[in-house]
């Protein structure tokens, strides 16, 4: 089913990468050829992946930023394509609650159909 699923000379960013769904898809996207630019909140989870990335033969590249927020968003995005050069895949993985009460960080702008 894969064998034509080749992405040599591919980046792909991967949110969430440092545990569960996120780092099975940054494993197989290195799999199928990709680099990676492993992007989560808990450094040492997401060193531990761009070790096993690395052991496939891909290049990985470990990017501790939290999603939920805008500014880390752009370093997120401006570190990998610096040291990448390109960027050609998302995988938007990261499971944060935006717009809910719990979450002071991530508040619908006031107006928005959510805020009301």
């Amino acid at each position: 089913m894969f064998e034509e699923f080749d992405l040599s000379g591919r980046v792909a960013v991967v949110t969430g990468a440092g545990t569960g769904i996120g780092r099975a898809t940054a494993l197989l996207l290195a799999r199928r050829g990709a680099d990676i630019v492993a992007v989560g909140r808990k450094r040492p989870a997401l060193d531990a992946v761009v070790r096993e990335i690395e052991v496939l033969g891909r290049s990985g590249l470990a990017v501790e930023a939290d999603v939920r927020e805008l500014d880390p968003v752009q370093n997120m995005v401006d570190t990998a394509a610096t040291h990448f050069g390109r960027l050609d895949i998302l995988v938007n993985n990261a499971g944060a609650l935006t717009g809910t009460s719990g979450s002071p960080r991530c508040r619908p702008p006031s107006g928005s159909a959510t805020s009301r």
